[in-house]
Order: C-alpha cells, then sequence, then structure tokens
C-alpha cells in the first residue's frame, strides 16, 4: 500500500513581511538620513498589493545557518446550528545541517 504525502500551507496567506514598498523604502531612507520631507512634497501610496506568503512557512525560531524553524495553526469552523464541526490543524517544522563524519 502506497502513501501519497503533500506538504501544503496550513494557514492562510498574509502580506510578505520581507517584502517593503517603494514608498516605505523612500521614507525609511529619508528619516535614516535625517531629512525631512519638504512641506509641499507627498510620497504617492503605492497602489500594488504585497505579494502574500503562508505565515507558516516564515521562520520563527533558530540560527538561520544550521538550524531553523517555524510553527502553524489553522482552525476550521464549519459549524451550522447545533452541528458543530470544528477543524484544527497544527505543525511545527525545524531543519537541522549536520556535518558528515569524516
Amino acid at each position: 500500500m502506497s502513501t501519497i504525502y503533500s506538504p501544503e500551507p496550513v494557514e492562510d496567506p498574509i502580506p510578505d513581511p520581507t517584502i517593503t514598498t517603494v514608498s516605505e523604502s523612500l521614507r525609511t531612507y529619508l528619516k535614516d538620513l535625517g531629512t525631512p520631507l519638504p512641506a509641499n512634497v507627498e510620497i504617492p501610496e503605492d497602489q500594488d498589493e504585497k505579494a502574500e506568503i503562508p505565515p507558516d512557512l516564515l521562520v520563527e525560531f533558530g540560527d538561520g545557518k544550521t538550524y531553523f524553524g517555524s510553527r502553524g495553526n489553522k482552525i476550521i469552523d464549519n459549524s451550522k446550528g447545533s452541528n458543530i464541526a470544528r477543524k484544527e490543524m497544527t505543525f511545527n517544522w525545524q531543519v537541522t545541517r549536520k556535518k558528515k563524519p569524516l
């Protein structure tokens, strides 16, 4: 008997925190320089939506080189009236890199 396992993200996608918009980058750059924005200049807001990523795929712990991981959970509530149908999914993942013995 064979079993096929295909991992998928658990949580709903969120805006990717690693990507900044042009307007955010420009504001941060000017703030870091200590330069005030002239009164008659406005930075237009970006109209493009940020890319989305499943939050359970973001690394939450570890050193990022030899050990790292994350966790995720999702609750699906399909309850209707007196019929309670709730499904909760949780998981943890981690990667550890080990050196081969010589």
